[in-house]
């Protein structure tokens, strides 16, 4: 029973999470006003340094590559959970062997997306390459 009332728990607060989290996205995009957008040249050059913000194909690259960053450290959490779930097993099989599979899954995953992230710093490099050379010419 009390298993039961923990995953209830568990899922109310993950709902609770993503409802507090999503909140404050779905009230901006009610009070959206066109008109009372000023000053974002100022803004702009604010952020960026200078009159010319980065290319959307960068931004796109760079959120790409955060991304990819926070599953990395996800992956690592994962595989540092199984390993304290290996050490602990006390002999018990079923529990040494399911560590062990997760264990192997979290470095799979870790290599792919480290292979992933290598393709996305490429790319992003080529990017900035291509942009560079074409508003210079």
């Amino acid at each position: 029973m009390s298993k039961k009332i923990t995953q209830v728990l568990a899922k109310g607060l993950a709902l609770l999470i993503i409802i507090f989290n999503a909140w404050p996205i779905l009230t901006a995009a009610q009070i959206f006003s066109p008109e009372g957008q000023t000053g974002l040249t100022t803004i702009g050059e604010e952020a960026y340094g200078a009159s010319t913000p980065k290319d959307v194909r960068i931004v796109i690259a760079d959120t790409v590559q955060i991304i990819l960053g926070l599953i990395g450290i996800i992956l690592i959490v994962l595989m540092i959970i199984a390993g304290i779930q290996y050490m602990t097993a006390g002999g018990k099989q079923t529990t040494v062997e399911n560590a062990i599979k997760r264990i192997k899954n979290a470095f799979i995953g870790l290599i792919i997306v480290l292979f992933s992230y290598a393709v996305t710093v490429f790319i992003i490099q080529q990017l900035n390459l291509t942009i560079n050379t074409s508003t210079t010419t």
